[in-house]
């Protein structure tokens, strides 16, 4: 019974902060659960307690500017964010977040920005090339100009070209093409 498992898991970790207020690991563990389980005001609080204790924790920081990100707290993650590049520096993952959010913002360069630089460190980075690429194919289609749709063609075939197998790129070129 994972429901069990879960409840068994939460109890063991949430003894040992009783017994070690300043431990760091069960705070994570039981945040990664809560987390999990999108019970996201208990992931949030415990996320917080890792990094009070530990304020470069770059897997509670990475993971609480997620949490923010998908309750739409975007300002409060690009903070975690921009401190996960602080502390541990240059993250592909960090970067296509953060074109996530600032797409999610309506600022569309950058946003392309943070796709390209997550691709300048990680050119096989299979979110960021679809995300860049969709973004090319949403400027075409806003624009609907034969300049940006070739422009869009020439730049998905680019993005392709580093991963042949993304599947996600192939068809949105396929539907650029029709």
């Amino acid at each position: 019974d994972l429901q069990g498992n879960y409840q068994a898991a939460v109890e063991r970790y949430e003894r040992a902060i009783e017994a070690d207020t300043d431990a760091v690991a069960p705070h994570f563990c039981i945040a990664l659960l809560y987390d999990k389980y999108d019970m996201f005001d208990e992931a949030t609080e415990h996320y917080q307690a890792v990094i009070r204790l530990d304020r470069n924790h770059v897997k509670a920081l990475f993971n609480l500017g997620t949490l923010h990100t998908k309750q739409g707290k975007y300002r409060k993650g690009v903070e975690c964010f921009q401190r996960v590049l602080e502390v541990a520096g240059d993250n592909a993952d960090v970067y296509n977040n953060l074109g996530a959010i600032y797409e999610e913002l309506g600022r569309f360069n950058d946003a392309m920005a943070m796709f390209e630089k997550a691709l300048s460190i990680n050119p096989r980075h299979e979110e960021a090339q679809y995300n860049l690429a969709r973004m090319e194919y949403d400027r075409h289609v806003a624009h609907s100009g034969v300049y940006t749709r070739d422009l869009a063609i020439r730049q998905i075939r680019t993005i392709l070209a580093m991963n042949p197998k993304n599947l996600k790129v192939r068809q949105l070129l396929e539907k650029v093409l029709a």
